[in-house]
């Protein structure tokens, strides 16, 4: 896409720097409509869940800002009007991880046996290979670097905003092991401290936490009779 006079960036170089000139670019030529379509195709703006006691559906603003506060742009940028909780990111960095199949999220062992139900397959299939490598890129070289750990191949997103005087990191990633396992961490922080490269840092030690405890090789296994995959906690207090 092209940004200025002889400046040009791809999608996945964009993803990998997170770059918000590109996003804003992007929002203004797919217009507020295109987008709340999107938004509401890959889950977001409805409960990702079923039987999560509290979840709140989350919402995608109906009208833009003025053109003196970004207009769309803003929207696509900084996510500014969206509402969007961890289970909805996690669901979605999930369908980018399995191939474009969006499942609804579960307590596994809350009512029986684990049953996984499909909510709807994404049509993204011919970006799919793109935005992955940018993932992938931006642990390597990029703004989500901080989750590099040996021997784990991950494909990982940041995001920085404020909430009132806070400072909110965010991370979606998952890890490219047998097994797939996707990671959500949304860090509450000063306004000087913090942001998506912290928030990534986190991830990361969950990771290699798991990753030392053998958890992938159990998970690969328990996959073999049951595809749908589990859901860790990890409790991030523990983490050194």
């Amino acid at each position: 896409m092209k940004l200025g006079k002889k400046w040009y960036l791809s999608l996945n170089r964009a993803l990998e720097i997170s770059n918000n000139q590109y996003f804003e670019e992007l929002g203004r030529k797919l217009g507020l409509e295109r987008m709340q379509t999107y938004a509401q195709t890959f889950g977001f703006g409805e409960r990702a869940g079923i039987g999560i006691e509290f979840e709140p559906a989350g919402g995608f603003p109906e009208k833009a800002p003025s053109p003196r506060q970004g207009g769309v742009g803003k929207i696509a940028s900084f996510g500014q009007g969206i509402s969007m909780t961890v289970f909805q990111l996690a669901a979605f960095v999930s369908a980018v991880a399995n191939g474009g199949t969006l499942y609804y999220l579960q307590y596994p062992g809350q009512a029986g046996p684990f049953v996984p139900r499909i909510k709807r397959v994404l049509p993204f299939q011919d970006s799919l290979a793109t935005v992955r490598e940018g993932m992938e890129k931006a642990v390597l070289t990029g703004t989500a670097r901080r989750a590099r750990q040996p021997g784990i191949q991950m494909a990982d997103k940041t995001g920085t905003c404020s909430q009132n005087r806070d400072r909110l990191g965010w991370f979606a990633g998952y890890s490219d092991r047998p097994g797939k396992l996707a990671i959500v961490v949304l860090l509450r922080t000063g306004v000087k401290l913090g942001g998506g490269p912290r928030a990534s840092e986190i991830a990361g030690k969950v990771f290699r936490k798991l990753s030392d405890q053998d958890y992938f090789r159990t998970l690969q296994a328990q996959r073999k009779t049951d595809n749908a995959g589990l859901v860790a906690t990890v409790q991030l207090e523990k983490l050194p």
